[in-house]
């Protein structure tokens, strides 16, 4: 854009300023200036702090935009972050808001929860009087018929205890006559086969370690009017020879027991059969005589029923094999019948406690390998062979 010439008007301090005018190619001529400011010398001081001030003015201003545009701006910024914060100050009290209109809810619920809980208290409460009050009428109700019932159940049990005792008293009658029989026929046939006694039987053994040796010992019969079933039962076994091939099986602290057991003598033998067939594998009765109690080296019948194994009582054996001393038995009152005691060969029953055991067990058992009633004559023979129920 094209100027025709621009001058500088007078400032209020009253001094000229220097003008300028444009050349036909649009620049600022200077001669004019350098002219005048030649032609006055003597204001151009003035002139000079003029235009200093004006250079100062002009950089303040330009400062003072720039600075006013930076503050616009951080204006405007505060501004967008102070719009946020409102609107983050709003959706916060419409949360709070709606946590206490969600709070005020829960409290109104919460006490209508405390209404209803109230009620079921107080509904239970009424319950648990109701279930009292039914509980004792129950009971007595319960005591009512409990008394009735015991009334009835009273008499019928005594009657049929009465019937019970009756019975029972009746069947321990029967059989004790049954054992008084029993004990008096064998007696007879004992006395009739075998004579009056004492008794005695010899056994004749083997021991496994000394197999070619032969050991002996007697076994004396009770007197048979103490033992009369049990004496008779045993002489039976002898007499048909049921005791030879059998052993001495079990060692232990208090007693040496012998059964029908194979020895390595005769490995397959049934040596208990024979008992079966003879009807000699049990005593009919548990026999037994307080005179004849199990004292050390007597002699007794293992089993309830008794039979057919038998044991030397190595200790005092009263106690635990006499009346009650066997607690598993129902009938505590019964015992093992003791019914002869060794009088010889005491030392080869030492030999035989003495020989090898596993858990009370004959590692090796001892051979029986016969045993013979003592001095039985051949009326004793005659007569049991005319008589087959021995």
């Amino acid at each position: 854009m094209m100027h025709e010439g621009l001058k500088l008007r007078k400032r209020s301090s009253g001094s000229d300023l220097p003008s300028f005018s444009s050349s036909s190619n649009g620049q600022i001529g200077t001669s004019n200036f350098y002219s005048k400011t030649s032609k006055s010398k003597g204001n151009s001081f003035p002139l000079l702090v003029s235009i200093l001030v004006l250079l100062a003015s002009l950089l303040s201003s330009t400062v003072f935009f720039s600075k006013y545009r930076s503050a616009l701006k951080e204006a405007k910024r505060l501004t967008y972050e102070l719009d946020q914060l409102m609107n983050s100050e709003k959706e916060i009290s419409k949360q709070v808001n709606r946590e206490h209109a969600e709070g005020d809810q829960a409290d109104r619920d919460l006490i209508q929860v405390e209404i209803d809980l109230s009620r079921k208290k107080l509904t239970l409460i009424d319950l648990k009087e109701h279930s009292t009050h039914l509980e004792d009428s129950m009971t007595n109700v319960a005591e009512e018929v409990g008394q009735e019932w015991k009334k009835v159940i009273g008499e019928a049990r005594s009657n049929e205890t009465m019937k019970c005792f009756k019975k029972e008293e009746q069947f321990r009658n029967r059989a004790a006559l049954l054992r008084s029989r029993i004990a008096r026929e064998n007696r007879r046939e004992t006395i009739e086969a075998f004579g009056p006694g004492p008794h005695k039987v010899l056994f004749t053994l083997i021991l496994p370690n000394l197999p070619n040796e032969r050991f002996e010992f007697i076994m004396e019969m009770a007197p048979i009017d103490l033992m009369p079933h049990t004496v008779h039962t045993f002489l039976q076994q002898v007499h048909h020879k049921l005791w030879d091939g059998c052993t001495f099986v079990f060692c232990a602290e208090h007693i040496l027991q012998a059964s029908p057991m194979p020895s390595d003598l005769n490995p397959h033998a049934d040596l208990r059969q024979p008992f079966y067939e003879n009807s000699l594998d049990k005593v009919y009765f548990q026999e037994y005589s307080q005179e004849y109690p199990h004292v050390t080296n007597t002699v007794g019948i293992s089993g309830r029923p008794g039979g057919p194994d038998f044991y030397i009582n190595l200790v005092d054996n009263t106690d635990n094999h006499g009346p009650g001393g066997q607690i598993d038995n129902i009938l505590k009152e019964e015992a093992d019948p003791c019914f002869g005691k060794i009088i010889s060969g005491l030392d080869v029953i030492e030999k035989m406690k003495n020989l090898p055991t596993t858990d009370y067990e004959f590692d090796k058992f001892v051979h029986i390998e016969s045993a013979r009633i003592m001095g039985s004559s051949l009326k004793a023979e005659d007569y049991l062979k005319g008589n087959p129920t021995f």
